[in-house]
Order: C-alpha cells, then sequence, then structure tokens
C-alpha cells in the first residue's frame, strides 16, 4: 500500500510540475496532446483548437493546454530524436486527414513489421513540401508518425524517374530505374491506383455535369433526352422533341452549339442554333422538311 501511496504522491508532484512548465508537441486538429508523466501518457485537448504545427503548450487544467509559442526547429530535433526512427516512401497527400498528412509506404518492409508490428501503408503528419515519391525520415511516438526530413541518402533520381512513370500512366510491372525496390513498385502501384481512381471520378463527374447540362437544355426547350455518346470530335446527342419524335444531333466539344442537326435541314445554318433552341425549330419545322 505504502508503494501505490508513493507512486500517487510522485504522480501528483509530476503533475503539479507539469502545470508550471511549458512542454513541447506536435499538433494537428483533432488530434490530442500526449504527455508522459512518470510513466503515465497524460492527454490535453489543445487551444486552440485549430493549431497545426509543432508548439511550447502550457496545461491550463488536467485536460486542457494552451499554445504559448511555436517550437524553434532546435527544440523539435531535440524531440524527434527521443523516438523511434523509420524510413517511408511518400506516397500521395492523405486525403480527410488532418493537416499536412501524406501516406507512406515502408522502405524495408520486413523491418518495419518487426520493430512496429505494424503493416503499410501510414500516414505521416506535419510533412513539409513533400512530392511523390520522396525517401523520407519519420518518427514514431506509438501512436503517430511525425515527419523528421529528407532522407539525405536517398538517389533523387529514382523519385524523378518514378515520377515521369506515373505522369506517362506506366504499369508498375514496366517501371526499370537503378535501385528500384520491391517496396519502391509497392508505393509507385498505390500512387498509380490512387490516381487511376481520381481519373476515374473525373471522368464521372464530367460526364454527370454534361448529361445534367444537355437534360436542362433541351428542357428549356421543350424536348427530353435521352442519350449522349462521345465522339473524337464532339458529340451525339439522342433527344425527342414536344411531339415525340425521336432526334440524333451532333454537337460540338463544347456541347454548345449544333454541328449537325441531323433529321432536319436547317439550310447550312446548324451552327447558329444551341441545343435548347433547336428544339423548337425542329417542333416547329412544316412537315415537308422533316426526315424521320
Amino acid at each position: 500500500m505504502s508503494r501505490l501511496h508513493d507512486l500517487l504522491d510522485r504522480l501528483a508532484a509530476a503533475e503539479q510540475q507539469l502545470a508550471q512548465r511549458r512542454f513541447v508537441a506536435p499538433c494537428v486538429p483533432g488530434v490530442v496532446l500526449r504527455v508522459r508523466v512518470e510513466g503515465i501518457v497524460q492527454a490535453f485537448a489543445p487551444t486552440p483548437a485549430d493549431f497545426e504545427g509543432w508548439g511550447l503548450f502550457q496545461p491550463i487544467d488536467a485536460r486542457r493546454a494552451r499554445l504559448g509559442e511555436r517550437a524553434d526547429p532546435a527544440t523539435i530535433d531535440r524531440y524527434l530524436a527521443l523516438l523511434p526512427r523509420v524510413v517511408l516512401i511518400a506516397v500521395r497527400p492523405a486525403k480527410g486527414a488532418a493537416g499536412r498528412a501524406w501516406w507512406a509506404m515502408p522502405a524495408n518492409r520486413e523491418a518495419f513489421r518487426r520493430r512496429f508490428r505494424r503493416e503499410g501503408p501510414v500516414v505521416v503528419q506535419l510533412t513539409d513540401g513533400l512530392a511523390p515519391f520522396d525517401t523520407i525520415v519519420a518518427r514514431f511516438d506509438g501512436a503517430s508518425f511525425w515527419h523528421a526530413a529528407i532522407d539525405s541518402l536517398a538517389d533523387p533520381r529514382l523519385a524523378d524517374a518514378l515520377r515521369r512513370a506515373q505522369a506517362e500512366w506506366a504499369l508498375p510491372e514496366s517501371v526499370v530505374h537503378a535501385g528500384l525496390t520491391p517496396e519502391h513498385r509497392d508505393a509507385y502501384g498505390l500512387a498509380l491506383a490512387a490516381r487511376l481512381r481520381a481519373h476515374e471520378w473525373a471522368a464521372r463527374d464530367d460526364a454527370a455535369a454534361l448529361e445534367l447540362r444537355l437534360r436542362r437544355a433541351l428542357h428549356v426547350g421543350g424536348g427530353r433526352f435521352e442519350s449522349v455518346r462521345t465522339r473524337d470530335d464532339g458529340l451525339t446527342v439522342g433527344w425527342v422533341d414536344r411531339d415525340g419524335h425521336h432526334h440524333t444531333t451532333f454537337l460540338a466539344d463544347d456541347a454548345s452549339s449544333v454541328q449537325s442537326a441531323g433529321a432536319i435541314c436547317l439550310q447550312g445554318r446548324d451552327a447558329d442554333f444551341d441545343l435548347a433552341s433547336l428544339v423548337g425549330v425542329v417542333t416547329d419545322a412544316p412537315d415537308h422538311v422533316r426526315f424521320d
């Protein structure tokens, strides 16, 4: 029992001393600050809550700590030097993560698994000026990985080669370069897959926006959208006029001016009409000029 009392007394004394001192900590929005007191981790909510970076904090009470000032580089380096070191390969920014966060892969998969009992990829916080496939040094505090530096021993030409390959949409198995490791190929594959997904979603968004634009234009004229098909030099739009007749119209790349009215003769003035006005022209045209 006396040992327990001694431990509680030491903990109380340490907490009282901490309340009178400032401590350095990395901070990103939504993440609590952690300080080790007598071997026990104590958590604080930072004030202001939206601070991002390395700061010197002063405890307000048992649960909150106020930012005093930003920590200088030498203080940050001393803090990071106390934490386990790991070399990682930057993959891409981490969307949805707080602050300057990047996804990264271990540069040595087996050593990473043995030391940290984790599988990549991992999120690295408070990065600065990273590009895809940079080799970086990070430190792990038991909960988060914090960016420390670019690895000065890594060959920057390898990262440049991977970035060029990604820009050309090269498949992972086709990438060849001196010093390329299986871990680099894994990181490249993840980055390429993410880029492909983003490209596909952008294409989907563009297609949805285009269809909505066509529907609105036809609705204004009193028509009804049926289909759209892309061509190298424009779009082929299927639609129905106010009388229920089906038409096919060819539009230029900007989907605004009519290049070919299709089933109606506009006497060489196709490009003078947009899709909305074309509905009225087609519907009101005399029967003898219809071809459908």
